[in-house]
């Protein structure tokens, strides 16, 4: 999930909240878990759920008319557009380094 690699703290700081137990610790107290006022519908109401369920919405629905197929050769294409990419920039680095020192 990409949530987990960006830093908690921008990421609250961005939506506006800080569900520490929801996001960085985990969920602990299952007795209260449907208690309108604190739990899972706390959370589910919360800024941070909302663009959660955004983010995936708009995910899915991308890739929703794509088979696994295509969604693969299409991530391939990616891939080898970025290392293309990745190597002519290496390239300029290695004839400028070479040019500087002739």
């Amino acid at each position: 999930m990409l949530l987990l690699a960006v830093d908690i703290s921008i990421w609250t700081a961005v939506v506006g909240c800080s569900e520490l137990e929801c996001v960085e610790t985990g969920y602990k107290n299952w007795k209260k878990f449907l208690d309108p006022t604190s739990g899972f519908r706390k959370h589910a109401g919360s800024r941070m759920h909302q663009l959660s369920l955004e983010r995936h919405r708009g995910c899915v629905s991308s890739r929703a008319n794509l088979t696994v197929h295509e969604q693969l050769s299409e991530q391939a294409t990616q891939d080898r557009s970025r290392k293309e990419k990745r190597t002519r920039e290496d390239r300029l680095i290695v004839r400028s380094s070479c040019q500087s020192k002739v």
